[in-house]
């Protein structure tokens, strides 16, 4: 974890806590957890530039909590804690850098990838970005849920990702905080990318209602889960949801945009394969 001043004198900002270099070493990122001050919005969690396709991540956690103590779902305004705190409650800042920022050629093995947070988000965080690498990128279970920014996950000029399982939830964290409307962020965004592999879906998560903007700030598409925009080739396979909460008719699970031409599918319909090239 940092300091609670950050990471002081870094001449980056934001910075990550770990940064693991573009080489084509094989390294293994294993039973590390990474701890990011709510208040603060200039550190995020990891960096991997690591180009070897067998480095491996596996047992590891990031995430944002507050450095003093009271309840969760955090209280609005914040009370004194019941027991005196050792340090003051600061107040809590928007993270608008992804949490895990895959980058640069980034390659490896990843087992279960996961984040929760939903709190004090900007619409550009991410739970994870991945961006500008061939990879390959193996990823065995990702989990990321609850996010309040655009998209929960985001794959941006990237080929050869292959994710065996994706899970998203969404709908338990709108029941405390938006009186049971749907999620605002996509599950998973893939832009200007190419050998795309999502074997199965599985969680609660529903898209926002089929023809409700998304808020202010976020880019408007028609609302789904999985966004897909200019990919060349991608396999969606086995996108089932877990269970949903009422209602669970009113949201599509896929919007494609390629070359001029929109897909979104049906209402409840839930595509055991949604393919292109």
């Amino acid at each position: 974890m940092p300091l609670s001043s950050g990471l002081v004198g870094m001449a980056r900002r934001p910075a990550p806590l770990l940064s693991l270099p573009a080489v084509g070493t094989p390294i293994t990122l294993t039973m590390l957890s990474f701890v990011i001050w709510e208040h603060s919005s200039d550190v995020f969690a990891f960096e991997w530039r690591n180009a070897h396709a067998n480095s491996t991540y596996r047992s590891c956690y990031a995430y944002r909590i507050t450095e003093c103590f009271y309840g969760f779902p955090h209280p609005t305004p914040v009370p004194r804690p019941p027991s005196k705190p050792t340090i003051e409650c600061k107040p809590s800042a928007l993270l608008a850098h992804p949490l895990l920022l895959l980058t640069d050629g980034a390659a490896g093995k990843f087992f279960n990838l996961e984040n929760e947070d939903f709190l004090y988000e900007a619409p550009s965080y991410r739970h994870m970005l991945v961006q500008h690498t061939r990879g390959p990128l193996r990823f065995y279970n990702l989990n990321f849920e609850h996010a309040t920014s655009e998209a929960n996950a985001e794959l941006v000029n990237v080929s050869h990702a292959y994710i065996y399982s994706f899970k998203t939830e969404g709908a338990w964290r709108d029941d405390i905080y938006n009186g049971s409307l749907h999620d605002p962020a996509v599950g998973l965004w893939i832009r200007n990318s190419s050998d795309i592999l999502v074997s199965s879906h599985g969680g609660n998560m529903r898209a926002m209602k089929t023809g409700t903007p998304y808020p202010a700030g976020f880019t408007q598409r028609p609302s789904s889960i999985y966004r897909l925009e200019d990919s060349s080739s991608f396999t969606l396979a086995n996108l089932v949801d877990q269970f949903q909460f009422a209602p669970d008719d009113d949201w599509n699970m896929v919007y494609e945009a390629f070359r001029g031409h929109e897909t979104l599918t049906a209402h409840c319909e839930r595509p055991v394969l949604f393919k292109r090239g």
